[in-house]
């Protein structure tokens, strides 16, 4: 009977120790001397109708919407992450769908979606609000908001976001910012879309990324990227949101700066539109002109500030465009990271941030369960010099990720004015 007993007492105690390691979690900084975690696995979205735990509603872990606040006829992404359900339903516009995903659609009028996650426990549910505002006023304002090719003809969506009609302007297509074709867009109405062509150049796709321009041994992405108002025909209210880019094939460089108004972007106030206001108490991102601390300007860096309270942070996420199929939306999506890929960028804090008590910049990627693994991290301090963050990312070619630029406030979050310059994810030859 005492031996008996022995054994209940260690089985007891063996339960005890691995109720305790359930649900620990293990926040690695890939690069730094102390640890060197295993290579991220691939993500890999699980299906609808995944084992649920028994006696347990599904669980929803992030339902949200990017941007939340949109002008009449601009799209909104909603992405979600669902665990335990044997379905999920969002309504209205969408239906059912998988238990982590994301969805680009749309929009004329506010509008309040609501998932739905069901198993035999139960449902969970959650809501999400996109305000649909009218035309921006006064001043006319185009944007590209899409680009897609059916068969050998680039066509492109330019949006009217100000109340006032845009005049006749000239569009140019660029082949990796090489010029190729050029475009007379029609007058734009405030607040509607009008779709151009480039009807003199023939883009012959010949596989997935190549072209008789690029052919397959070049090691570069194929890239086209459309600007309106090439000219500046139009006054508009803001002048540096006339272009947009696409990529073809395999990623062979990434240009953060490039891409960042297709980012996502956070702060502990939560979601974050783009472009944002330096000012913002929320946390902001934009494209900077500014002076920095070794006293020189650099065009088209990337401000990140983040939010107004201690240990304040803002964080972009970003994925690799995703060509256009007909009838479908632009959105964006997981990189598949090539060999020998490698971040770099310089980064410094603006000349005026004489208060700043520093502040730490990491790069890093979102791993399979939505976690943000640090590659790279670094402490940021006004000594009058840039700094360097590179992180090789060699041991991640194959995978699928997002990349992330994060900033994070000290103690205090006053004049930590951080600037990336020519933040860029390259393939080493």
């Amino acid at each position: 009977m005492k031996r008996y007993m022995n054994y209940v007492a260690v089985i007891l105690l063996l339960i005890l120790v691995a109720g305790m390691l359930v649900g620990c979690i293990k926040v690695v900084r890939k690069g730094e001397p102390a640890a060197t975690p295993a290579p991220v696995t691939p993500a890999s979205p699980p299906p609808s109708g995944a084992p649920e735990t028994p006696g347990q509603r599904p669980v929803v872990n992030s339902f949200s919407a990017s941007p939340e606040t949109v002008y009449q006829g601009q799209s909104v992404t909603l992405s979600w992450n669902v665990v335990g359900a044997n379905t999920v339903v969002i309504q209205p516009y969408i239906g059912t769908v998988q238990q982590v995903g994301s969805q680009v659609l749309p929009l004329s009028s506010s509008t309040t979606f609501t998932l739905t996650a069901t198993n035999s426990s139960g449902s969970t549910t959650g809501t999400i609000t996109v305000a649909v505002k009218p035309p921006a006023a006064g001043i006319p304002d185009l944007t590209v908001t899409d680009i897609w090719f059916i068969g050998d003809t680039v066509y492109y969506k330019v949006m009217n976001l100000g109340n006032v009609e845009a005049k006749l302007s000239l569009s140019k297509l660029y082949l990796d910012n090489i010029e190729k074709a050029t475009d007379y867009l029609d007058a734009v109405p405030g607040g509607q879309e009008v779709t151009g062509v480039f009807h003199q150049y023939h883009l012959q796709v010949l596989e997935a990324g190549v072209t008789p321009d690029f052919p397959s041994s070049a090691p570069a992405p194929v890239k086209i990227k459309v600007c309106a108002d090439v000219n500046d025909d139009v006054k508009e209210s803001d002048e540096l949101n006339n272009c947009n880019s696409i990529v073809l094939g395999f990623l062979g460089g990434f240009d953060f700066v490039e891409q960042a108004h297709q980012a996502v972007w956070r702060s502990g106030a939560g979601l974050l539109k783009w472009p944002m206001v330096a000012s913002d108490s929320k946390g902001a991102a934009f494209l900077s002109k500014y002076a920095l601390e070794d006293d020189r300007s650099y065009p088209n860096a990337l401000a990140m500030y983040p939010q107004q309270v201690p240990f304040g942070v803002i964080q972009g996420t970003f994925g690799e465009p995703v060509t256009k199929q007909y009838g479908m939306e632009a959105q964006t999506r997981e990189f598949v990271v090539p060999q020998k890929a490698k971040f770099s960028a310089k980064v410094g804090l603006r000349k005026d941030a004489s208060k700043t008590d520093g502040a730490t910049v990491s790069f890093g990627i979102m791993d399979p369960s939505g976690s943000l693994v640090v590659l790279r991290s670094l402490k940021v301090v006004y000594d009058g010099m840039l700094d360097v963050v590179e992180a090789d990312l060699g041991a991640l070619a194959g995978q699928k990720v997002f990349f992330v630029l994060r900033v994070e406030a000290g103690p205090s979050w006053e004049d930590d004015y951080v600037v990336w310059i020519e933040p860029v994810v390259i393939q080493e030859q």
